[in-house]
């Protein structure tokens, strides 16, 4: 029987990101192996990642831990890296498909070798650190070692436009494939009745891990700067930040303006009962997040950056930002507040027009096509 193995950093990546993967491998006829760290599972809750196990268990899907560190220079990666060894040494897998920057890295080092005896290696790259605006130390760090390791991969998927272009211009190992994200359940978003928003105030919504990338502190201190009464602010998720986010809103006088839900799992009901989405990431590959906001016909305000430029369109998603000027933050909100209702309804509509380019049932068909193509030995197609 055909084997393949998915190997990521952390269990998030495959509960939100590669379950239809997993289905569509066994449709394939190949007995899947999971490999991934589910002790620090990410932004996932303990009942999350219990479910998560269960339905790998319920799908006859192996299970490995794999202690990966986020840092490349934890201690921890050296021994998950022998232990990747030992894994794929011993199972021969036809087709190993790996994700996220240190999953992908040590990876792709483990199973080179293995190439030479038809093992087909897969990445994704979940939106390379380097991109049009990043830091220089991102491309001094990130590309060359990202640059380096395509020759030890067969198929590089990219997630956004600018990725896919930089990788086919610069990286000339691999073939180099393009897919819509990672596969957005529209379904589970629409609503007969788009948006419903009983308060008089205009809610603001923000979803996301509360770290330094996600970039929630401008959009508070933003809304500083226009104090506007009327406006309210709510950010769901958990993370490093919190305490840092909750000691500025104060510092602010922001309490009656600014509240922070914590981790919550229906996050469509606060959507549509929002009037805008904010999306002020540093870096995102797409943005998952934003795209479930546009699918339940929520207006975004967003970074004019990197992924999310594929699909926020200033004026008719929503507005664009700077995320490092508050002032341009501030705008972007100030602007959507001028709208006319329907301004707002014609925004609304086209999002959820939009969102299905998304829809998991395109991104499907091209990763079928793409596990199909890790089949042919023969490797036919040119980059």
């Amino acid at each position: 029987m055909k084997r393949a193995l998915i190997i990521t950093s952390v269990a998030s990546m495959i509960y939100q990101f590669n379950k239809e993967n997993i289905k569509i491998l066994i449709e394939l006829g190949y007995d899947v192996v999971v490999a991934t760290n589910f002790l620090e599972p990410g932004n996932l809750s303990s009942e999350d990642v219990n479910n998560l196990i269960a339905w790998l268990e319920d799908n006859n899907v192996g299970i490995e831990q794999l202690d990966f560190q986020r840092s490349p220079f934890g201690k921890k990666n050296l021994t998950t890296y022998r232990k990747i060894k030992k894994l794929i040494n011993k199972n021969q897998f036809n087709l190993i498909h790996c994700q996220s920057p240190i999953g992908g890295v040590l990876t792709r080092i483990a199973a080179r070798k293995l190439r030479k005896n038809g093992t087909k290696i897969i990445y994704t790259a979940h939106g390379f650190h380097f991109f049009e605006g990043a830091p220089k130390k991102n491309w001094m760090i990130y590309f060359p070692i990202e640059k380096f390791l395509s020759r030890w991969t067969d198929i590089l998927i990219t997630i956004n436009k600018e990725d896919f272009s930089r990788a086919k211009q610069y990286f000339i190992h691999p073939i180099v494939k393009y897919i819509p994200g990672v596969g957005l359940d529209t379904s589970k978003f629409k609503s007969e009745e788009i948006n419903v928003n009983t308060s008089s105030k205009i809610n603001l919504i923000s979803i996301g891990e509360l770290n330094e990338n996600k970039n929630h502190e401008i959009v508070i201190r933003a809304l500083k700067k226009i104090n506007d009464p009327n406006i309210q602010y709510s950010i769901i998720g958990l993370g490093e930040k919190k305490y840092e986010l909750l000691n500025l809103v104060t510092k602010l006088n922001l309490q009656n303006t600014v509240f922070l839900l914590g981790y919550k799992h229906n996050v469509r009901d606060y959507l549509i009962q929002s009037d805008a989405f904010v999306f002020p990431s540093l870096r995102e590959g797409l943005g998952m997040a934003a795209l479930e906001a546009m699918a339940s016909g929520t207006p975004i305000l967003t970074s004019k950056i990197h992924g999310i430029n594929d699909y926020s369109e200033d004026g008719r998603t929503g507005f664009t930002f700077d995320p490092s000027d508050i002032d341009s933050v501030a705008r972007a909100i100030i602007n959507f507040t001028r709208l006319s209702n329907s301004e707002v309804e014609a925004m609304k509509r086209f999002n959820i027009r939009k969102a299905e380019e998304f829809d998991k049932s395109v991104v499907n068909k091209k990763m079928f096509e793409i596990y199909k193509l890790g089949e042919n030995n023969g490797f036919t197609e040119k980059n």
